[in-house]
C-alpha cells in the first residue's frame, strides 16, 4: 500500500516542496518443515537507481500436535460451477481453553477462489487471513460429543467463488493456537494460567469445478451465476430530442457473489441498435455494501423519431441448483422523442429548452401549442370525494380519542374501586354499627358505652379508610375515665359530633378528581364547510377541448382563479392545491405551478400527480437550478416524507386507542399486554413527533415571476450575478428580507438579491 508525505519549506525567499512516497508490501510466509530459512534480499530498480534489503534468517521450530484441539473445513460434496458463490464451514474443536490462534487455510490464500465474509446477522466474527485481505467470519459455538469426547466447537461461515476450471488439490488446513496447561506462577508470585503452543491439521481435500454448459447459453450471458436474480432499469429523463444522452441507471440483484459480474451486452438483451448508441468502452460497476446489488451508470443516445418506449430487457443467468440457464426481465419505460407522434393532452401550452450561448446558461422558453405535456398528469380531482373534513375526519378520531380514553378509565376506576367493592357490605355494615353504637350510648353509663363507640367507631374508619378524628376520641376518654361524668350517658353533642365527622370525611374521600386530557396535533384540519364551486372545473375542462391556443389559456387562466378562490376557503387541501397547480401549468405559469405542487407535498407528501408534474417541470428546468432530493434521509424515515398528515394522524388515533386498550387494567395478561402495548405506543410517540416536525417553518421558496435579474445587492442598480434573468417556476432557498428585497440562494449555492414580491414561500399559504 502507498503512503505519500508532502512538506513545504521556504528558506530565504526560496521554495522547497519535498514528497515522498512509500509503498510498502506484505508478505505471508508458511515453513513447510522445521529448520532455517534464510530470506535473500530484495532489490528495486527505478530509473537507473538501486535498493536493496538485507539478507534476513528464521527459525521454524515443530509444533506439537495436540488431540485437545482440532480444525476441519466443509465443501459442498459435489462439483461447483464456476462464478458460483458457495458458503461453506470452517470447524475448530476444542478441549482447553486457547489464545493467540493462527489459521492457515490453504483455500483461501489460492487463486482459484474469491473468498467473502456473509452477512454477521448479530453473531460474533475473528479474522482469517484470505490472501491480500483480512476477513471477519461471522460464527456460533456449542458443545458437542465427538468421538465420545466433548469439545467445544467453533463453526466460521464463508463464502467462495470459483474462478478456475478443473480439479485442484487443496492442502490440509491447519491452527495453531497456545492452550491452557494449569496453573503456574508469575515473577511476581500470583496465579497464573500456563500455556503451551501446539497445532492441530485437518484432512486434504479435492475441489472440482465445472464451466457453465455452452448448449443453451444465451447470447447476451454476463457471467450472472446464482438462483435468483432481479434487475431493474431506470432512465434519467422519458422527454428527449434525437441524438439527446440518456443515463440509464440498471441495478442488478441477488443473493450474493455480484462481485465478478459484469454489465450485460444491453443490445443482445434487446435494445436495438438501429434505435439507441451505447458506448464502446466497458461500463465499470458499484457493488453495496451488503453485496446483494450492483449498479451500472450507462450513457445511451436515441437515433431515431420512432422511439416510444425503452423496451423490457432479459437478463440471462445460470442456476447451479438446476443446472440451466434462467431469464429476468426488466420494466418497459416509455419514452417521448421529439417529432414523435404523442397520443395525449394534444396542444396543451408547454415549453422547451433553449442555450444561451452568451452566458452559458439554460432558459425556457414559452409557447403557445407548440409542444404537448408529455409525462405530466393533467387530471383534476375526483369531485365527488367528500372533503368536509368535519364529517369525515372529526368525529372519527374524536371517537377513537374520546372513546379509548373513556374506556381506560373506567377501566382504571373498576380496577382502583375493585377492593372496595367487594367490602361495601363490611363498610356499611361496620357504619350501621356505629350508629347502633350512638344510640345505645344516649341510655348508658359513659363508663360502660364509651369503649364500645370507640370500638365501633375505629372498625368504621379503618373500613371506610378514613383518618380518625384524634380531638373527638380524646375527648371521648377524657369523659369515660373522668369520675364525675362515668356515671351519666356521653351527651348527645358529644356523640352527634362523632357521627359528623365519620360523614365529613366519607364525603371529602369522595369527591370525584377531574382528568384533563389534551389532544394535540389537530393543525391538519380545516373546519370550515367548503361550497361546491364547478365553474373552475368546467373552465378546465373546456381548456383540455379548446383547439385554439389564445382560447386554451384563457380558459386554463380561469380555471385558475376560480381554483385560487376556492382555496381561501379550503387552504389545506392538498388536492385543490395540486388542482390549481394543473390549471397553473396549463396556462404556463410555472411559479404558481411549482409553488402549488410543493404546498400539496408538504401536506400531503404522498400526493402523485403532484409529485409527477413537479419533476417534470424540474426536468425542463436548468439542472444547476433543481435542489437534490433528500433521498438518504427519505429512506430511513420514509414515513416522515411521504405519508400525509391524515394518514399520520389516524395512525396515532388507531395506535392511541390500541395503547390504551391494552394497558386498561381490565382482565387478565395484564403484564403480557403491557409489554404488547409497547409497539403501538412507540407508533403513536412517532407519528406525533413527525406531525409536530411537519409544522416547522422552511425557507424554501419559488420563484414566481419570469425574467427576473439577480442582482449583487439590494439595489436595482446593483450588478446582476447571473447572465440571464430566473425563470418562473426555480426552486430557491429564502435567506432574508430587507424591504422590497429578498436575499436567496439558488440550488448550487449562488445567493443574490431579487425583488420581495417576485418570490413566496412553499410554508406561507397567505403569500
Amino acid at each position: 500500500s502507498p503512503s505519500v508525505r508532502s512538506s513545504l519549506s521556504i528558506i530565504n525567499g526560496r521554495r522547497t516542496e519535498n514528497k515522498s512516497v512509500t509503498f510498502v508490501y506484505q508478505f505471508k510466509v508458511t515453513a513447510l518443515k522445521e529448520g532455517s530459512y534464510r530470506i535473500p534480499e530484495i532489490v528495486v530498480e527505478q530509473n537507473g537507481r538501486r535498493a536493496s534489503t538485507k539478507e534476513s534468517q528464521f527459525k521454524a521450530k515443530a509444533m506439537t500436535s495436540t488431540t485437545d484441539m482440532k480444525i476441519s473445513v466443509s465443501l459442498p460434496n459435489r462439483p461447483l460451477w464456476i462464478g458460483e458463490s458457495v458458503p461453506i464451514t470452517i470447524d475448530w474443536y476444542l478441549r482447553r481453553d486457547p489464545r493467540d490462534q493462527s489459521f492457515v487455510i490453504p483455500l483461501f490464500d489460492d487463486s482459484i477462489v474469491d473468498v467473502d465474509a456473509p452477512k454477521a446477522n448479530g453473531r460474533r466474527g475473528l479474522e482469517f487471513s484470505a490472501g491480500a485481505k483480512n476477513l471477519e467470519l461471522p460464527y456460533e459455538s456449542e458443545k458437542i460429543m465427538e468421538d465420545g469426547i466433548q469439545y467445544s466447537r467453533f463453526r466460521f461461515h464463508a463464502l467462495i467463488r470459483p474462478k478456475e476450471i478443473g480439479n485442484h488439490t487443496l492442502a490440509a488446513p491447519k491452527v495453531i493456537a497456545e492452550l491452557a496447561q494449569g496453573r503456574a506462577r508469575d515473577s511476581w508470585g500470583f496465579p497464573t494460567t500456563k500455556y503451551g503452543r501446539f497445532k492441530a491439521e485437518g484432512a486434504p481435500q479435492t475441489l472440482q469445478v465445472k464451466g457453465v454448459p455452452l448448449t443453451g447459453k444465451p447470447p447476451g450471458f454476463s457471467g450472472a451465476v446464482g438462483q435468483s436474480f432481479a434487475w431493474n432499469i431506470e432512465a434519467s429523463k422519458t422527454l428527449v430530442a434525437v441524438g439527446e444522452p440518456i443515463e440509464l441507471t440498471v441495478t442488478i440483484r441477488g443473493e450474493n457473489g455480484l462481485d465478478g459480474l459484469a454489465l450485460p451486452d444491453l443490445h443482445a438483451a434487446g435494445l436495438s441498435e438501429e434505435s439507441f448508441e451505447l458506448p464502446s468502452e466497458a461500463v465499470a460497476g458499484e457493488l453495496s455494501d451488503d453485496g446483494t446489488s450492483k449498479v451500472f451508470k450507462v450513457v445511451a443516445r436515441v437515433t431515431s423519431n420512432s422511439v416510444r418506449d425503452i423496451p423490457p430487457l432479459s437478463l440471462s443467468y445460470f442456476d447451479p441448483s438446476t443446472g440451466k440457464y434462467g431469464e429476468s426481465k426488466s420494466q418497459a419505460i416509455a419514452l417521448s422523442v421529439e417529432g414523435a407522434n404523442v397520443v395525449g393532452a394534444n396542444d396543451v401550452i408547454g415549453t422547451k429548452r433553449t442555450n444561451d450561448k452568451g452566458g452559458g446558461q439554460v432558459a425556457l422558453e414559452s409557447e403557445k401549442g407548440s409542444e404537448n405535456v408529455v409525462g405530466a398528469d393533467l387530471s383534476l380531482s375526483d369531485p365527488n370525494v367528500d372533503r368536509n373534513v368535519s364529517k369525515t375526519a372529526k368525529w372519527p378520531l374524536l371517537l377513537l380519542y374520546g372513546g379509548s380514553m373513556l374506556f381506560f378509565v373506567f377501566a382504571l376506576w373498576r380496577r382502583r374501586t375493585e377492593s372496595s367493592r367487594q367490602s361495601h357490605s363490611k363498610r356499611k355494615s361496620s357504619l350501621k354499627n356505629f350508629k347502633k353504637a350512638i344510640a345505645d350510648a344516649k341510655s348508658t353509663p359513659a363508663k360502660q358505652s364509651s369503649s364500645l363507640v370507640l370500638g365501633a367507631y375505629r372498625v368504621c374508619v379503618n373500613e371506610l379508610g378514613l383518618m380518625p378524628d384524634s380531638e373527638w376520641i380524646a375527648e371521648m376518654e377524657n369523659t369515660a375515665y373522668d369520675p364525675k361524668a362515668s356515671g351519666e350517658p356521653l351527651s348527645n353533642d358529644l356523640l352527634n359530633r362523632g357521627l359528623e365527622s365519620i360523614e365529613q370525611r366519607k364525603s371529602k374521600n369522595k369527591a370525584l378528581q377531574s382528568l384533563a386530557v389534551l389532544i394535540l396535533f389537530w393543525n391538519c384540519f380545516g373546519w370550515a364547510e367548503a361550497k361546491a364551486q364547478n365553474t373552475a372545473r368546467e373552465s378546465y375542462n373546456q381548456a383540455l377541448d379548446a383547439k385554439d391556443s389564445n382560447a386554451k389559456r384563457a380558459l386554463f387562466e380561469q380555471a385558475l382563479a376560480g381554483f385560487t378562490k376556492q382555496l381561501k376557503e379550503r387552504p389545506k387541501d392538498a388536492d385543490l392545491l395540486c388542482d390549481l397547480g394543473q390549471a397553473a401549468l396549463g396556462a404556463s405559469d410555472f411559479g404558481k405551478a411549482v409553488l402549488s405542487y410543493k404546498r400539496a407535498l408538504a401536506l400531503d407528501p404522498s400526493q402523485k400527480r403532484a409529485r409527477q408534474n413537479l419533476g417534470w417541470v424540474r426536468q425542463r428546468m436548468p439542472s444547476w437550478s433543481v435542489p437534490s432530493e433528500a433521498n438518504v434521509s427519505e429512506s430511513f424515515v420514509f414515513w416522515h416524507y411521504r405519508w400525509s398528515k391524515t394518514k399520520k394522524h389516524w395512525l396515532a388515533a388507531i395506535a392511541f386507542a390500541l395503547t390504551l386498550l391494552l394497558v386498561s387494567p381490565i382482565g387478565g395478561g395484564l403484564s403480557l399486554r403491557k409489554k404488547s402495548a409497547l409497539i403501538p405506543g412507540l407508533l403513536f410517540v412517532t407519528m406525533a413527533i413527525s406531525l409536530l416536525l411537519g409544522e416547522k417553518n422552511s425557507t424554501d421558496a419559488v420563484v414566481v415571476q419570469a425574467d427576473e435579474v439577480l442582482r449583487s445587492a439590494d439595489s436595482p442598480g446593483a450588478p446582476p450575478i447571473l447572465s440571464t434573468p430566473l425563470l418562473s417556476g426555480m426552486e430557491v432557498e429564502l435567506l432574508e428580507v430587507r424591504g422590497d428585497w429578498a436575499k436567496i440562494k439558488m440550488a448550487n449555492n449562488t445567493e443574490g438579491w431579487l425583488q420581495s414580491g417576485t418570490v413566496r414561500l412553499v410554508s406561507n399559504p397567505e403569500s
